[in-house]
This record gives C-alpha cells, sequence and structure tokens, in this order.
C-alpha cells in the first residue's frame, strides 16, 4: 500500500529532477512493494512506467525554445471569461485552430485593450499571435508559475498581434451565466457567484483572488470536494424522503439512491466542463459508491489510495499543483480523525475546534511548500467560513439559477457582508514565508499528538519527519540562515522578470542591491514577493530612479526604518536617502565608484556602480550604466580589473557591456537579471553571440529563476532554482 503511495511523488521528481531519477525512484518502489511477490512488483512498475510515458508525451505540447518570440495564426477562445485589466485582457484560453507545426492545448493568453474586444464567456479569437514559452519568476519558497502552468497543461503564452474576426462561443453553460449575470450590480459579486458555481475562478479579479488567498479562503471558491459533496448531499436527501414517501407501496433500493448521486454529480461536473479539482473529486466520491454499488468491501484507506492512482493515471500532472495534495490530504485526515477516534475525549464542540485546527495545519503545511499565503486568523476564519459557505452561501449561489430575480439581491446582500470582513483580516494575511510559524505550530502539534496518542508511533514518525523537514527547509532557504557561517559572502540575485534586486549578504551585515519593478500599475513586487525573503538590513541601495529598480524602495524604508538608504538619484526617490556619488558605503568590502555629473546625462547613467572586493574575490554591479560610463571605469579605474563576477549592465541590453568591458573580464562569472519580454531584446544579439563565441555560459535570471551566489576562501558556488523540465526545453 505504501509502495503504491509513494508512486505519488513520481510526476514531482520527474518535474524537479528528470526522467533518470525518476525512473531509479519507481524501481526503487517497485522492489520495496514486495521483493519475493513478482507480480505486485510488475504492476507498481508497470503504473509508474505508464504515469513517466504520459509525463514524457505531455511535452510534446510544450512550445519549444526554438519557437520562441514567433508568429502564428491562431484561432483561440476563452476557458472561460478573460480577466479586464485597464490596457490589456489577460487569460487561459483554448486554442481550437493552430499551424500544424504547433501542437498547443491552452495558452496564457494577453489581448491588448487597443483592439476594443468586449469580454464575453467563451470568446473566439482569429488572428495573429506572438507565441513565448510558459516560464514565469522563480524565487524560493514563492508560487511557482512553471509547475502552474504545466499542471494546467498550459503550453505557451500568446499575445495578440493583429486581429482578424471575433465570435463568442454559444454553449448552454454560457447562456446560463448570460441568463443571469445582468441581474447582478456589482461585478464582484458575480464573479463570485461564477467562481461558487460554474468553477470560473479564473475570471475573478487579481484583487479578489488576493483577497479570498489572504484569508486562506481561496480553495472554496474552486468547484471541488465540497461542491459536490454537498450536491450529493442534497440528492440523497431528496431520494430518501421519495423512499420514505413510496415506503407503504415500494421499497427504493438503495443501490438506485447511489445510483442518482453519481448520475446528478457527472451530470454537474460535465456541465460546468470536467474541471479537474471537480472531477477529482467525483473520483473520490464515485469509488466508494461504486464498491457499494458492487458489494465490494473497501477499506477507507485503500478507496483513497485508488481514488489517488486513478487521478494520477489519468492526470499525472495535476499531482504538481496544490489541489491534489490538499483534498486527498483532507480527506485522509477526516478518515483518520474518525476511525482513530482522535477527539473521542472531548465535547462535540472541543471537536470541531481540534479538527479545524488540524486541517488548517494541513493547510499551512502545503502553504509552505507552495509559497502561498498565510493568515494568523487563518484557523479561526476558516471555522466560521467554512459552514457559512457551505450551508448558506453556496446553497443560495445554486438557488439564484432558478430565481435569478429575488434571488441575486439576497446574494449581492450577502456578499457585500462577508467581503466587508475579510477585507479587515486580510491585512493579518502573508504572502509566502510561513516557514517560522509553520516550524512553531508542527513543534506544537507534535506535543499534541504526544499527550493525546502515545501509542500511534507511526503517525508520531510521520510528524517528526514532518517537523524535522520543515525546520530543514527553513535553515536552509533563509539568506540569515545559520549555515552561512561557513561563507564568507552570500550575493542572491533574485528573479524578478524585466528588472534587478540583489541581496549581498556577510555572516553580520545585509545589503540590497535594488528592489524589483512593479506587477501591474501599482503594487511593487518587492512587497508582493520579496519582502519576506530579506533579513533585517544595514543598508538599501537604489541604483537609479526607474521603476524597474526603484519600485519597492518605499516598502523596504517601512520594513527597515534602521536601514541607510543611497540611491544614484535621491532627489527623485519619496524617501530620504544619501548620494552615492558624493559619498561612501558604510562597509568593510564594499565601496561606490563615484560618476562626475558631466557623465550623468540620463537616468540609467546616474546608477550607483558598487563594487565588492576583498582579498579572495571582486564583483561589480554597474545598474543601468551606459558603454559610456563602462569606459570611464576602465580608463580611471584599471586596477579594478579584471572582476571575479560581472552583472551585466542594463539586463544584458545593447547600451551597455561593451566588447572591451566583456573581452577584459572574459574569465569572470557574468550574470545577469533581465527577462525574455517582447520580442528577446535581453540579453542583447551582440552580447549572446559574443558568449557563443568566447563558449562561456550566461547565467541568467530568465532561464535559471533566482541565483544564489555563494563565495568562501576556496572558490565561488552557484545554486539555482529551475527544474529539469525548465531546463530541458528552455537551454
Amino acid at each position: 500500500m505504501f509502495a503504491f503511495a509513494g508512486l505519488l511523488l513520481v510526476p514531482w521528481l520527474w518535474f524537479a529532477w528528470g526522467i533518470n531519477i525518476a525512473f531509479s525512484y519507481i524501481v526503487l518502489v517497485s522492489l520495496f512493494a514486495a521483493p519475493f511477490l513478482y507480480w505486485r512488483f510488475l504492476f507498481v512498475l508497470l503504473i509508474g512506467l505508464l504515469v513517466l510515458g504520459y509525463l514524457e508525451f505531455q511535452t510534446r505540447h510544450t512550445l519549444p525554445f526554438s519557437l520562441q518570440h514567433q508568429l502564428f495564426p491562431l484561432t483561440i477562445c476563452a476557458d472561460p471569461l478573460f480577466k479586464q485589466y485597464d490596457d490589456v485582457l489577460l487569460g487561459t484560453a483554448l486554442v481550437t485552430d493552430q499551424p500544424s507545426s504547433l501542437n498547443l492545448r491552452a495558452v496564457s493568453a494577453a489581448l491588448p485593450n487597443k483592439f476594443n474586444l468586449e469580454n464575453t464567456p467563451g470568446l473566439c479569437l482569429t488572428g495573429v499571435f506572438r507565441v513565448k514559452q510558459p516560464f514565469g519568476t522563480l524565487l524560493p519558497k514563492q508560487f511557482n508559475v512553471d509547475q502552474y502552468y504545466f499542471s494546467q497543461q498550459i503550453d505557451a503564452k500568446v499575445t495578440l498581434v493583429s486581429l482578424n474576426s471575433s465570435f463568442p462561443k454559444n454553449t448552454l453553460i454560457f447562456e446560463l451565466y448570460g441568463s443571469v449575470a445582468d441581474y447582478f450590480q456589482h461585478l464582484t459579486h458575480r464573479q463570485l457567484w461564477a467562481a461558487l458555481v460554474l468553477g470560473w475562478s479564473s475570471g475573478m479579479s487579481s484583487e479578489l483572488k488576493a483577497l479570498l488567498a489572504k484569508n486562506q479562503l481561496a480553495h472554496m471558491f474552486v468547484v471541488s470536494g465540497f461542491h459536490i459533496g454537498l450536491i450529493a448531499l442534497m440528492v440523497n436527501i431528496i431520494f430518501y424522503g421519495i423512499a420514505m414517501v413510496l415506503a407503504p407501496i415500494y421499497r427504493l433500493n438503495i443501490a438506485l439512491r447511489y445510483s442518482a448521486v453519481l448520475i446528478v454529480t457527472s451530470f454537474y461536473v460535465g456541465f460546468i466542463g470536467w474541471p479537474i479539482p471537480a472531477l477529482r473529486a467525483l473520483i473520490m466520491a464515485g469509488v466508494p459508491l461504486l464498491s457499494i454499488l458492487l458489494r465490494l468491501k473497501l477499506h477507507p484507506y485503500k478507496s483513497i489510495l485508488i481514488s489517488a492512482l486513478v487521478v494520477l493515471l489519468c492526470f499525472p500532472e495535476t499531482w504538481l499543483s496544490i489541489g491534489n495534495w490538499l483534498s486527498f490530504g483532507s480527506v485522509l485526515m477526516i478518515v483518520m480523525a474518525y476511525r482513530w477516534q482522535f477527539f473521542s475525549r472531548l465535547s462535540k464542540i472541543a471537536a470541531v475546534l481540534a479538527f479545524q485546527f488540524l486541517m488548517s495545519l494541513l493547510s499551512l503545511f502545503w502553504s509552505y511548500f507552495y509559497g502561498l499565503s498565510f493568515n494568523v486568523l487563518g484557523f479561526v476564519i476558516n471555522l466560521i467560513a467554512s459552514p457559512v459557505i457551505t450551508f448558506i452561501i453556496f446553497p443560495l449561489a445554486l438557488l439564484v439559477i432558478l430565481l435569478p430575480n429575488p434571488l441575486v439581491a439576497l446574494f449581492e446582500w450577502v456578499a457585500r457582508y462577508c467581503l466587508t470582513l475579510i477585507e479587515l483580516t486580510a491585512q493579518l494575511g502573508v504572502e509566502g514565508n510561513v516557514s517560522l510559524v509553520l516550524v512553531v505550530l508542527c513543534t506544537g502539534v507534535l506535543v499534541l499528538f504526544l499527550m493525546w496518542l502515545p501509542q500511534r508511533r507511526v503517525l508520531f514518525g510521520w510528524v517528526f519527519v514532518f517537523v524535522f523537514f520543515g525546520t530543514s527547509s527553513w535553515y536552509l532557504d533563509r539568506p540569515d540562515s545559520p549555515l552561512l557561517q561557513k561563507n564568507e559572502l552570500y550575493i542572491r540575485l533574485f528573479d524578478v522578470g524585466h528588472g534587478i534586486s540583489a541581496l549581498i549578504k556577510t555572516q553580520d551585515k545585509a545589503y540590497l542591491y535594488d528592489t524589483g519593478g512593479k506587477i501591474g500599475k501599482v503594487e511593487s513586487i518587492y512587497g508582493r514577493k520579496l519582502s519576506g525573503l530579506v533579513p533585517d538590513l544595514s543598508a538599501l541601495i537604489v541604483s537609479h530612479s526607474d521603476s524597474d529598480h526603484s519600485a519597492g524602495a518605499a516598502e523596504v524604508v517601512s520594513q527597515f526604518p534602521k536601514a541607510i538608504v543611497y540611491a544614484g538619484q535621491p532627489e527623485l526617490l519619496t524617501t530620504p536617502a544619501i548620494n552615492c556619488h558624493s559619498n561612501s558605503i558604510d562597509s568593510d568590502f564594499m565601496f561606490f565608484i563615484p560618476i562626475p555629473r558631466t557623465l550623468q546625462l540620463n537616468d540609467n547613467d546616474n546608477s550607483c556602480i558598487l563594487v565588492l572586493r576583498n582579498e579572495q574575490f571582486s564583483m561589480i554591479f554597474t545598474g543601468d550604466a551606459s558603454r559610456k560610463l563602462e569606459y570611464y571605469l576602465l580608463q580611471t579605474y584599471p586596477e579594478l580589473f579584471p572582476f571575479d563576477i560581472v552583472v551585466l549592465g542594463h539586463h544584458g541590453s545593447d547600451s551597455s557591456s561593451s566588447g572591451q568591458w566583456l573581452n577584459l573580464n572574459k574569465d569572470a562569472l557574468f550574470v545577469n537579471s533581465g527577462a525574455d519580454i517582447a520580442r528577446g531584446h535581453w540579453p542583447s544579439k551582440r552580447i549572446t553571440q559574443w558568449f557563443k563565441q568566447q563558449e562561456l555560459a550566461l547565467e541568467n535570471t530568465a532561464k535559471r529563476g533566482t541565483i544564489d551566489i555563494f563565495v568562501t576562501q576556496v572558490d565561488i558556488r552557484l545554486k539555482s532554482y529551475e527544474s529539469a523540465f525548465r531546463k530541458r526545453l528552455i537551454y
């Protein structure tokens, strides 16, 4: 049984480490299954190989690197609704027509507002699109976009370049939405209703999604277990009532009742388009119901395992996302609590509280590993929200379909007050970086289990492993980890897309060079993603005022008010700063190279030039400084060259990194913080060609994700966060 459960890790091993590691793991698990029972060994091996083969087949759909940034005629249809922004429509779309050179299933589409498209459900477009590979930024302990795209079968990113035609896709579900949508007065309430009933969580605005995520309620607005369970309960009650009425005349067979439950729930899942979360819940409900109908005695644990294996064989890529682990883990926890009588010594109210606490702990576990939000009141919020959504809001949302005229107003009234409450609690939400809280809670739960269940040694073992792994991960991934004592210097070049943010950490001090840019027009990347990954700062260095370098400066100052701020253009920042061209930095191994005012002709040439230097190594940050400033440095400070580590200027743009600059430092480790955006201008063709001619590697965050550089007295070591899947398709 444990061997079969072990196969659930195959997709993750394949994605993260590659086919060789995954195959070796399958063989080991097969041997562990039963070394003396060849049929069981072969059965486990066969399932593992089928999963591996299916995953390999999936890669044939992902856009190859050779087609990056090319233009193709495509026909796509929204699935189901695009998100509306000020300047663009964004969302997932299904590809219905494409050239033979492509093999795309679904894409992440961007439709600029210049095409004046009406955002209707099932909007279909025929036009010319620029295609890109489906990869995103990679940050430690943050949401992994690469995994998400692959698990959702999103094979490329596309941007509409020219439009030929647009037309709506008329289906029953879109007609139903249209018949109800006009009754809503507020777009947010309509989005909540569509997510609850139709499974259209992807159509929710980013603000609404973030609000739900910060309250740990996002899982309630994806059609999954509780939706299927509640509908099954309703059908069961209806047929039970019919059976009671017919009892004097005819005894309604229980098999007929369970068959009706399966049929109705299957119809509902099919009606909303067979989404994976709902289909997963249907499989989990269908396996025990089928065993009852077939009069087979099936142990609850085996029922969960069979359901998991069915999902693994049919949709192995979904085991890369949080949904499967959270759903099956929750059901397993419920079964364990019931069978092992976890709460038999408690009153009913105390048992409910204890059970919800354990479920919150399970959610916290996956939030930690998937970089999702955590709320210190998550336990209380879910304790209140779960029954309210399950027994009030969701049934009301279903009834809206039948009687939209009077019930939409009631639904909006309930939604308005609920949103007001969770807006207050969302202030306690933390994006990612829940590791310290995780360790504290896990330790508390370990003590709790030791008090309640001393005889459950297996459970004790699992909880111990859980605490040990969580604690170890925390120490390994934090920049201020005690393990850093072995390193003279640590530099983390964050993957922030088009921009730069680099953490420089010694044993007792930390410095941040730039903050990255913005997400959309308002929110900064630092505030959303980096704030939890940065230790207590001694100083912030803002190279110059461009948004992709300075967007998070105010948030850094707010988080670390004692940090000294240096800037190349202090007069253009909203926070007080010291001019790096006329002042020195408080450090034994770092210094600024001042740029004469006569050379500060534009924003880029105001960049702070930062040099890191000791007896063992030297490194230089030049911000967006142009080739003109590089020549100035070469002529004025020849004694500094060559450097051991060079961060390419201006993200690898052609305006920086002159041939003389590159040649003089050609023995250095070159790193670049840049994104492969638009038509792939970063790094420029000239620079890319130079690295090919010299047969040198350029460590680019656009390919490798966040890059960690460890400097010791002996050597310089690199660590990055890209998966085997990413390496396979992007290099």
